[in-house]
């Protein structure tokens, strides 16, 4: 059984009480040694000889016999002492001679450094002084890692010294010299060393001084200990002097003249034989204090058992941030001694119950761990709701509860357990914390609200803690100097009371706080100095964001299979536990909520919200739109993910955002990520809630007037959102809003911004007949011209037929009605108007003036050369002209045929600049996957041009063999290029009969593609060769080809099911004969099963692509309601109400089309 010492020394040693205030002083509540040490000679004694029959150190009373040995010549010199002897041999022989009788004497080399050797330097003495010429010591520190010593052999070394230092005061083998031994050496010394002996006297004076190894006869100790009283006189401090010769009170009381206290060891430590050893070793053990109680070393006890939980609060050591290394350490044993403990409580109305759950409690809050996850928060709501009498026993409980409540944003829950609080009597911690949790709540809803809460919240200068957490507050509402000011005052105070008691680790976790908010020039030292006690809160916040991994769920039944064919497994997990990845994410979120400082890992802080997402959905929408660039706003904020938010969540986090950009738009910051999400979640409000939200909207244009350039274009973007979201009646009552509001114009520029959003909302107008994907009825075009004379309704009536213009919804007769209403407008037009009509005006003009004959003489811009690709708008600009010259589209059943001259001349051209060019369309489409020239699609837009107006008008007789050769060389070129792009053009190889009978088997096989992109083509171009076939230009079988694409609903991966849908429907509008009655039932009865796996929740909605096809679903069962009512009859009443009841615009529109409202924008 391993030897108690402390019980040992405590129970035994006389001089005991000084022992222990060395080993306290050594010991440091600030973490600094206050004791020295000086060796003697008679420690070195306790060396390890490597070979016993080597020589062994020899004793001052040899080193004297061996002197005297040479001087025998000499009458009396036996009644010197050792140094007056050295001094003669060296007169007589030499320094050289004595060195070398030293060398002898004291063989260094026979020795090495024992445990004991070991033990002494891995205590933290200040510094350790020796007088030994061995080099013991210095070969010791090699192997001790707990210190670093630095070796001072020479006076010149002490100025850039740093402790802890081994001081070698009388010279080291075996060549730093001169070896202090000589009586003049000595009396020289003061002079010559004056640094040592004022570096001893400095020790001395400022630390406990501690001689070990030194004897009665030795010199050094005489003279060290003459020197000292010499120059300290009475101030001089105790020194302590450790031995084991049992000396006598004669001589102890030698001692305590010469200020040194004598602790003898001889009364434990007096069996026969050498006691050293064992003493030394027993000493350094328990000046170790191994049993100390570290601040840095907490927790004491450990959380095996739920019994240590209030022993380790009791002595935690006051950290503001609880040290990240501890909470991963123990926080899988606080979670076990908690869910175990809760799960088998029936109840908590037993004091000593409620006593351990408050502990667990206190071990939440400081260690992270939520309670929401593992059912933990609903076992404790439910223990509380059967008290009969809450008492002040239940507030710790009471508190993490309402803090649960405030992470879920569950308003509800919240005021209750704030009301069972309020009616508690709360000290002064308690009612901070209280209003702390109110403000934190209502900071979501709120900022003016906050600031009346701010200033009825009272803080004194010395609840720190408060003070510091109210400066964040301010902080956090935008308030920075007023925040600034107080942590200014509160700093002031920390470090005034710091100079009382340096070693509050609560006070330095509170002075990090505040140095990360300064940010003032020259705090990295002290942090630096803060982080060693652990007390570096943005270190400990940046190392529990950068250690956060996704949250995998590896819980329940998983299925795998085995290496052998037909083999597989099963793998069922379960665990009350939190995961890892839960845990350190929750940290990393209080950790920000409380301190609010900045981290460099952006990507791991949004990690932890992701990993989150699920047990508190709104908190972390929230935590992403503080944290969020604008520029990942897609990738956080898509449509899908608004569309699958809950609405409860849709509302809080709509006021939030209003909330916010008032505050943040007040003190002058950047409003545009608010803005953003709140018009992404616009169409998931409420009818009532929108209204509302108009009103906020315009309210705040009104009353900020100026806006910055990027808050401009958020803005626009949103007012463009709110127009798509609308029905027809409500878009109006909006658009006279904004008229009204003279936030729009059509007269004048003298509104808002100068009338910067009239040009948007005309966008947002042409965005919703784009939705709308069929003819405006003519009765409803009507009303508007109509409306044209009616003062109330003329400019909302104007807008919406600009925007039928400007998407080319109107007829020939409605078009050339509006230039003429146009024309002829008396009143005043503001310039934002004027550009609009201008532009619908010059659309006409550009199609009429221009020459085909001139156009095409031009050259075809060229992008590729030498190997090189020079990207710019140029070919883009030549395409778009190219469409107008050959407007004539393949599927027209009459267009104006071109001249042949006009086709041959440009595709003549055309050949040469193919040739010259499609290794850089090669090059492009190699580069696509590094996206550099992605944004510019010449095939796609080449491909469109030759299929569609050019080879898909040309007359058969117009080309000769040479042309139809080119035309299948150029095939093939774009077939290996990109092969997708090659579907297009079969429809019009089709119709002049090139490529023989695989044209259609080409498509087809072409619908089973891996290629999404491919699929789309080849879709489209089956389209086209039914429209052919339609207009009698080419003959197909259509029955084939409309299996296929129905065959695709039902098999068909869900981009590629859309993709069908909205071939069908184009099928079923522009080519009626296609489809028959049990067609259109068979799509019928597809709609139904789809509606009823999202009625009957086997469907979820969560991807874009589920998105688009709710979409083209939807339009099918609109078309199919219309104009096929005789087969659907009351088949699609659930798709009815499902429509009307539908968030998303693209869905919701069709409602007023439903109910045959008038449907025009």
């Amino acid at each position: 059984m391993k030897k108690d010492v402390e019980k040992f020394f405590q129970d035994n040693l006389t001089m005991y009480p000084h022992l222990k205030a060395i080993r306290d002083r050594l010991w440091m509540k600030d973490g600094k040694s206050r004791v020295s040490v000086m060796i003697g000679a008679g420690f070195s004694l306790n060396a390890k000889k490597v070979e016993s029959s080597f020589e062994s150190m020899a004793l001052w009373s040899h080193l004297e016999k061996r002197l005297i040995q040479d001087l025998t010549h000499h009458p009396n010199i036996g009644e010197k002492d050792v140094l007056a002897i050295s001094q003669i041999y060296v007169e007589e022989y030499g320094r050289t001679s004595l060195d070398e009788i030293l060398k002898e004497a004291i063989p260094d080399d026979n020795y090495e450094p024992d445990t004991i050797h070991h033990d002494l330097l891995k205590l933290p003495w200040a510094d350790i002084y020796t007088t030994n010429y061995d080099t013991l010591l210095e070969r010791a520190k090699k192997h001790v890692y707990e210190r670093n010593y630095q070796v001072i052999y020479d006076i010149n070394d002490i100025p850039s010294s740093v402790q802890p230092r081994i001081v070698k005061l009388h010279g080291s083998f075996p060549s730093h010299r001169p070896f202090i031994f000589t009586k003049k050496d000595y009396e020289k010394y003061q002079q010559d060393f004056r640094p040592f002996v004022n570096m001893v006297q400095q020790s001395i004076m400022e630390t406990t001084f501690v001689l070990i190894g030194f004897s009665g006869d030795d010199p050094n100790f005489k003279k060290w200990t003459t020197w000292v009283l010499d120059n300290l006189g009475e101030h001089k401090p105790k020194i302590y002097m450790i031995d084991c010769n049992g000396q006598s009170e004669m001589r102890f009381n030698e001692l305590a003249k010469m200020g040194i206290t004598l602790i003898d060891f001889k009364e434990i430590y007096n069996e026969p034989g050498n006691p050293y050893p064992t003493m030394f070793a027993d000493i350094f053990d328990y000046l170790s204090y191994k049993n100390r109680k570290e601040k840095t070393k907490w927790p004491y006890e450990g959380y095996h058992r739920i019994e240590n939980f209030k022993a380790n609060r009791e002595t935690y050591p006051g950290w503001f941030v609880i040290p990240n290394d501890i909470r991963k350490k123990y926080v899988q044993d606080i979670q076990q001694q908690m869910t175990f403990f809760i799960n088998k409580t029936s109840s908590i109305e037993d004091k000593e119950i409620i006593d351990y759950i408050n502990e667990i409690v206190w071990c939440c809050e400081k260690f992270y761990i939520p309670i929401e996850f593992n059912s933990v928060a609903s076992m404790l709501e439910g223990l509380i709701s059967q008290v009969d009498e809450i008492d002040k026993e239940y507030i710790p409980l009471l508190f993490r509860l309402l803090k649960e409540e405030r992470l879920k944003i569950n308003a509800n829950g919240f005021f209750r357990y704030k009301s069972i609080l309020e009616g508690l009597k709360l000290n002064q911690e308690e009612t901070h914390k209280l209003l702390y949790e109110q403000i934190l709540f209502t900071l979501n809803s709120d900022f003016q609200v906050i600031e009346e809460m701010m200033d009825q919240w009272h803080v004194g200068k010395s609840e720190i803690e408060w003070g510091i957490k109210k400066a964040i507050i301010y902080f956090r509402v935008h308030q920075n100097d007023k925040a600034t000011r107080m942590l200014y005052e509160y700093l002031q105070t920390i470090r005034s009371l710091l100079a009382i008691k340096p070693d509050d680790y609560r006070l330095l976790s509170l002075e990090s706080v505040v140095l990360h908010h300064l940010q003032n020039s020259g705090r990295e030292d002290r942090l630096s100095l803060l982080n060693s006690k652990n007390c570096d809160v943005g270190r400990e916040y940046e190392q529990s964001v950068i250690s956060i991994k996704k949250f995998e769920n590896t819980l329940g039944t998983k299925h795998t299979y085995g290496f052998d064919p037909g083999s597989e497994k099963f793998k069922t997990k379960y665990s009350l536990l939190i995961d890892k990845a839960l845990l350190d994410s929750f940290a990393a979120l209080q950790m920000q909520e409380t301190l609010m400082l900045p981290t460099t890992n952006t990507y791991e802080l949004d990690l932890a919200i992701r990993n989150l997402e699920e047990f508190y959905p709104i908190y972390c929408q929230m935590k992403k739109i503080q944290n969020i660039e604008i520029e990942d706003l897609d990738r956080v904020f898509s449509r899908e993910s608004v569309y699958a938010m809950e609405k409860t969540n849709i509302n809080i986090l709509s006021d939030y955002l209003i909330n916010s950009i008032f505050n943040k738009y007040h003190n002058d910051l950047d409003i545009r990520i608010e803005v953003e999400v709140l018009s992404r979640i616009y169409f998931a409000l409420s009818i009532k809630e929108r209204e509302h939200l108009d009103t906020k909207l315009i309210y705040f244009i009104n009353k900020a007037e100026i806006f910055k350039p990027k808050e401009i274009k958020v803005i626009q973007q949103f007012l463009e959102r709110i127009i798509v979201s609308k029905n027809c009646v409500e878009s109006e009552l909006f658009l006279k809003m904004l008229i009204d509001n003279e936030i729009i114009s059509l007269e004048n520029n003298n509104v808002i911004m100068g009338n910067a959003f009239f040009i948007h909302i005309v966008k947002g107008l042409e965005q919703r007949i784009r939705f709308i994907q069929f003819e405006v009825p003519q009765n409803h075009i009507e009303i508007l011209f109509g409306n044209l004379n009616n003062d109330d309704e003329r400019d909302v009536a104007l807008l919406k037929l600009i925007a039928l213009a400007k998407t080319k919804s109107l007829s020939e007769l409605y078009y050339g009605k509006l230039l003429s209403y146009i024309n002829n407008y008396s009143r005043r037009q503001s310039s934002k108007l004027k550009f609009i009509i201008e532009e619908i005006i010059s659309q006409e003009q550009v199609l009429q003036l221009i020459d085909e004959s001139e156009f095409v003489k031009k050259e075809i811009p060229k992008f590729y050369s030498s190997r090189s690709l020079t990207i710019n708008n140029q070919l883009n600009i030549y395409f778009e002209e190219l469409s107008n010259v050959f407007s004539y589209h393949i599927i027209d059943a009459n267009g104006k045929e071109l001249k042949k001259g006009i086709y041959k001349q440009w595709l003549e051209k055309f050949y040469f600049w193919w040739e010259s060019q499609k290794e850089g369309f090669k090059k492009i489409e190699q580069d696509y996957e590094d996206r550099h020239f992605g944004s510019y699609n010449y095939l796609d837009e080449l491909v469109f041009i030759l299929g569609n107006n050019i080879w898909g008008t040309i007359p058969k007789e117009y080309l000769g063999e040479s042309d139809i050769n080119k035309m299948k060389e150029i095939y093939w070129d774009i077939l290996d290029i990109k092969k997708g792009f090659s579907y297009s053009l079969i429809p019009c190889f089709e119709r002049l009969g090139i490529n023989g009978d695989r044209n259609i088997e080409l498509l087809i096989d072409g619908l089973s593609d891996k290629k999404r992109n491919n699929v789309n083509l080849a879709m489209q171009a089956l389209y086209d060769c039914l429209l052919l076939n339609e207009h009698k230009k080419i003959s197909v079988n259509s029955v084939l080809i409309k299996t296929e694409i129905l065959q695709l609903i039902k098999y068909g991966t869900v981009d590629i099911v859309s993709m069908a849908i909205d071939i069908i429907k184009d099928i079923a509008k522009y080519i009626p004969s296609v489809f028959n009655e049990s067609d259109y039932k068979l799509l019928i009865k597809y709609a139904n099963n789809y509606l009823r796996t999202i009625n009957e929740g086997e469907l979820e909605i969560s991807t874009r692509d589920d998105l688009n096809l709710l979409t083209s679903y939807t339009n099918l069962v609109i078309y199919i309601s219309k104009n096929k009512s005789s087969i659907v009859g009351e088949q699609f009443n659930e798709w009815k109400k499902y429509i009307r009841n539908n968030l998303l615009p693209e869905v919701r529109i069709w409602a007023d089309f439903l109910e045959d409202k008038v449907m025009i924008n």
